[in-house]
């Protein structure tokens, strides 16, 4: 298995995470 894919995965969910905690939570 290919790491650049599973890092290119991670990387996916954790911005898409932290896109959905800014939108909840206000950025101070």
């Amino acid at each position: 298995m290919s790491q650049s894919l599973a890092t290119r995965v991670s990387n996916h969910i954790r911005s898409g995470i932290y896109k959905r905690m800014a939108v909840s939570v206000p950025v101070f």
